[in-house]
């Protein structure tokens, strides 16, 4: 299935802040990039501020418009590059938690899934795992598309060109189709422990096939892919507002209340009940 048009009649951005008026977010979800594309984004920090970001699953291309952001627990790419300095970074899939140190900022990005960076970029996914990227590695025209990002209007205006400067690169793009591939294959992953051999059946690869293809498409072995999916469930559901941290934790794919807290405190440094503590206006996002 190739990637379709561009929808102009798409539903409007989201948009929200926090409570405190420090972070004030808009995102919209292309529908013509299934599955490759989570969203699109845009994010304002009006005041010198904290956070702490958790492991999402997806890796970021994203486009500083305003101020530079200091970012602390990223590894760069290169011997002489400070990536996050430039005006665009590929932020790769991280495994543990990033904080950053804002005086204020303004940032556009991509939200995509691990797949759609060798597809892209050229880059197997090992590569970018709790990495940092400058933009003038992944994208050769960077300046053409840095200057009509800026001559925008507006948020809405920046969506919908990127949107099609999306479609237009991963039509164009070798190995869209393993893109895709990989990206079904990924939905394909159980939520609960599995065994080896269990998942090699699911899979339809040898183990040492599937290995290399996690490794190259997903960042990461297929356990720990399973791993960190179910992590990003267990945020999503204790940002919500019911259930006790056992019922949260049996319904995202947890047997028992130790094992949910040992695999979220790899993933975020926190307890699942520290975190609920905690949370933000945005799943994943802590201020402070």
């Amino acid at each position: 299935m190739r990637p379709a048009a561009p929808d102009p009649a798409r539903p409007a951005a989201e948009a929200g802040r926090d409570a405190g008026d420090v972070m004030r977010f808009e995102r919209v979800r292309p529908r013509s990039l299934p599955g490759l594309v989570a969203c699109i984004w845009e994010q304002r920090a009006t005041r010198p501020a904290r956070w702490r970001i958790l492991p999402s699953g997806w890796v970021e291309l994203i486009f500083r418009l305003g101020e530079r952001i200091a970012v602390r627990g990223a590894r760069q790419i290169g011997p002489d590059t400070d990536a996050i300095r430039g005006v665009c970074f590929l932020s790769g899939l991280h495994t543990r938690p990033l904080d950053l140190a804002v005086e204020g900022f303004h940032t556009f990005g991509v939200q995509l899934h691990p797949a759609a960076v060798p597809a892209l970029f050229g880059l197997p996914c090992t590569e970018v795992r709790d990495a940092a990227v400058a933009g003038d590695r992944v994208l050769a025209d960077l300046g053409r598309v840095e200057d009509r990002l800026r001559a925008a209007p507006d948020f809405a205006a920046r969506a919908r060109w990127m949107e099609a400067e999306l479609v237009r690169r991963l039509v164009a793009a070798d190995r869209l189709d393993d893109a895709l591939e990989m990206w079904r294959l990924s939905q394909a992953l159980p939520t609960v422990d599995t065994s080896a051999r269990e998942l090699d059946r699911r899979l339809g690869y040898s183990r040492s096939h599937a290995h290399r293809l996690f490794g190259e498409w997903f960042g990461q072995p297929a356990g720990d892919a399973i791993r960190m999916r179910r992590f990003v469930r267990a945020v999503r559901a204790l940002h919500g507002d019911g259930g006790t941290l056992t019922e949260v934790g049996h319904r995202v794919g947890y047997f028992d209340q130790s094992h949910f807290i040992r695999d979220f405190r790899t993933f975020a440094g926190m307890t699942p009940g520290a975190y609920r503590r905690r949370r933000g206006a945005t799943p994943g996002q802590l201020p402070g």
